[in-house]
């Protein structure tokens, strides 16, 4: 869906690297760390920054791999392997935590999954792409970088032996999980399931600071709107607490837990995706052109890039 390799050839990595590092060596240290003297009277908020990281690194994964730059099949291949090794850091904390499982098999059975997740957490932000047509590209290509391309068969190809290379990954952790024996087929549907609501609730928690760090003109309405859009998220978080624990959850225990969750989120969407920013990269947000017909969008238009002087662009960054 992107220009030839060579196009970014010698872009800079460097971001990638330092969140790739810091994230490791957080996962490996945070259940040690926190969960070390046993169960405690903030458990739940604690619980709270343990799972705000872990949303916040999907964040992150599942952007770069849809929005990022170089050809999609290298970006997945890539953030897929930062993924893998995240999650055996957070796993090898679990075990330094004095929580270690029972066997081989409880261990694999993340890494062996987690391809599955990867590819269904990104649904929602390939639908959000293929209607903005945005893409993170070195800033200073973003006035040459000839944006997406044509879905080809050859894409068809690589992603249909993905699929079903994570598929059958997943089947191997359900068979290891029972004794050899094959998954149910409603167990994998429950799977997917969880996944896909996951993937839901990935987009809801990313795509808003996405915006308000490459898109957004006037950085201090974007926080406003930020700080305005996650209250409510967290609102409807606070029932959805209730509904699941039927009312059992004190008040005090729940807005605690989310606030530190949502608080964690966006301090850790935000700092990466300036990082990113830094490195430097910028967001093509190329123009669709109009319908002869009805002189109208059409989403299925072909897309053209949005003509900016340097001088203009960057007027437009301040």
């Amino acid at each position: 869906m992107e220009g030839p390799q060579d196009e970014y050839r010698g872009t800079p990595l460097w971001p990638l690297g330092v969140l790739l590092a810091v994230f490791a060596v957080a996962d490996l240290m945070i259940v040690p760390t926190m969960f070390n003297d046993g169960p405690r009277s903030d458990g739940l908020v604690l619980i709270g920054v343990l799972m705000g990281l872990m949303a916040s690194q999907a964040g992150l994964v599942t952007l770069w791999a849809v929005f990022g730059a170089h050809p999609w099949a290298l970006r997945w291949l890539t953030t897929l392997a930062a993924a893998e090794l995240l999650l055996v850091a957070f796993l090898v904390g679990i075990i330094l935590g004095g929580d270690p499982p029972r066997s081989l098999e409880e261990f694999a059975g993340g890494p062996l999954c987690l391809p599955l997740a990867f590819l269904i957490l990104q649904a929602p932000l390939w639908l959000f792409r293929a209607i903005t047509g945005w893409q993170i590209v070195p800033r200073d290509r973003e006035e040459t970088s000839r944006g997406a391309r044509q879905f080809g068969i050859v894409d068809l190809l690589a992603a249909t032996t993905f699929t079903a290379l994570a598929l059958g990954l997943t089947q191997v952790a359900f068979s290891l999980g029972n004794d050899g024996r094959a998954e149910t087929p409603g167990a994998l549907l429950g799977l997917v399931f969880g996944f896909a609501i996951a993937a839901a609730v990935n987009a809801l928690l990313s795509l808003p600071c996405l915006w308000a760090v490459f898109a957004a003109r006037k950085k201090p309405r974007a926080v406003g709107v930020l700080v305005v859009y996650y209250a409510l998220l967290g609102i409807a978080l606070l029932a959805l607490l209730a509904v699941m624990t039927d009312g059992s959850l004190p008040p005090t225990e729940a807005v605690g837990f989310t606030v530190v969750f949502e608080v964690v989120v966006v301090a850790v969407l935000v700092g990466g995706l300036c990082l990113i920013r830094a490195g430097p990269y910028g967001l093509l947000r190329p123009r669709r052109k109009r319908a002869a017909a009805d002189g109208g969008t059409s989403p299925f238009a072909p897309v053209e890039r949005e003509e900016r002087s340097p001088g203009e662009s960057l007027k437009a960054e301040s």
